[in-house]
């Protein structure tokens, strides 16, 4: 996992957590860094492993990836490996390979990242489809969209969403020092997000609509924070925009709980966890029509497909002089949970396994070959 775990590294913990609440007939291996260890060795199962992995700075990662991780998978005795972030490793006959995708900005909006890290996946992204015996894709648009650039892979592809309960059984932070009432938004701060134009909002509403309103924004610096640092710096409201990030999942769900409404402009999403959070919170979300957002959430009066301060002011004006009549029940998201993307990570990773070594359900005799190993 990175250091700063938002998005794929949440995907990452989250997907171990869930696996390790639930019956599975196999074992885990979890390889991460040194760091992470103690993170994962509280919550697994018994029989299950951590396999610590020094890795010093990206470029012993990439290089760990492509020789040092086939030979740790076969010594381990690992029969399936899920790569959960892109990186993917040489195949080997010993083992099988699920990669992750969780978008194509990349490919679809090359000028929203940095000139280094899209050309290295935009070179290598092929390849790491091509070792795969499945490719898990977190939404069906990102699903579309590798089988748009790469048709040759479509009948690897699977989709299974993430959940986004994992905040249920967190017991929230009553220190919280922002005043009510404030809008939040929870992004990384990168140049897809769009934050600067919730700041203009921010700005409009506050000067004639609501005059003691605050902005909170968490999330990580990214490639987009210059921008966002100088929106700041041009508000006239700017010491109402209060930032935070590196948060405790505690503190995240009281500011979740505390919220006048939450706010998200992301262009693009592979999946995007914070709208649907606030959503599973009960939080009035007020959102920019993405790919996923119309995926998941369809048509709604609080979606925009356009970036029009008056449009956006206006509806939120009238939803807060009617106590948001309109905002969606945690109901309609009632199927992203973690329970279930654990339970259909272990069908596939069964299914996946099963392939080509003259196996088949029933499950015991994966049970007994596990016990072998």
């Amino acid at each position: 996992m990175p250091g700063h775990y938002s998005g794929a590294g949440f995907f990452m913990y989250n997907l171990v957590s869930a696996l390790c609440q639930i019956d599975r007939p196999f074992l885990l291996k979890v390889f991460c860094k040194p760091t992470h260890a103690s993170l994962f060795q509280t919550i697994l199962q018994p029989g299950d492993q951590v396999v610590a992995v020094p890795i010093r700075n990206r470029a012993h990662l990439l290089a760990y990836y492509e020789v040092g991780l086939p030979r740790a998978l076969r010594r381990e005795k690992v029969r399936l490996f899920h790569a959960t972030h892109y990186l993917t490793p040489p195949v080997h006959s010993s083992y099988k390979l699920i990669t992750t995708v969780h978008d194509m900005g990349f490919f679809l909006y090359p000028d929203k990242y940095p000139l280094i890290k899209r050309a290295y996946f935009r070179q290598r992204f092929a390849t790491f489809l091509k070792r795969a015996d499945r490719i898990w894709t977190v939404s069906h648009s990102t699903r579309q969209a590798v089988a748009a650039f790469f048709p040759e892979y479509h009948t690897k592809l699977v989709t299974i969403y993430p959940g986004v309960n994992h905040l249920n059984d967190v017991e929230p932070d009553a220190s919280i020092p922002v005043p009510q009432p404030y809008f939040l938004s929870v992004n990384s701060i990168e140049k897809r997000k769009n934050i600067p134009f919730l700041i203009q909002l921010f700005n409009r509403v506050k000067a004639s609509h609501l005059k003691n309103a605050r902005l909170v924004i968490v999330g990580y610096p990214a490639n987009g924070f210059g921008e966002v640092r100088r929106a700041v710096q041009e508000s006239p409201f700017r010491k109402d925009i209060f930032f935070y990030s590196n948060v405790q999942p505690s503190f995240l769900k009281t500011l979740y709980a505390r919220a006048l409404c939450f706010l998200s402009a992301s262009e693009y999403e592979g999946f995007g966890f914070t709208p649907f959070e606030a959503v599973w919170m009960g939080v009035p979300a007020f959102l920019y029509r993405n790919n996923t957002v119309a995926e998941l959430l369809g048509d709604h009066p609080y979606h925009f497909p356009h970036y029009q301060i008056d449009r956006w002011m206006d509806v939120w004006h009238r939803a807060y002089r009617q106590q948001f009549p309109e905002r969606l029940s945690p109901r309609q998201i009632r199927h992203l949970s973690w329970e279930v993307t654990a339970h259909k990570a272990v069908q596939l990773y069964l299914q996946v396994m099963d392939e080509g070594v003259g196996l088949q359900p029933p499950h015991r005799k994966w049970e007994q070959r596990v016990r072998v190993m």
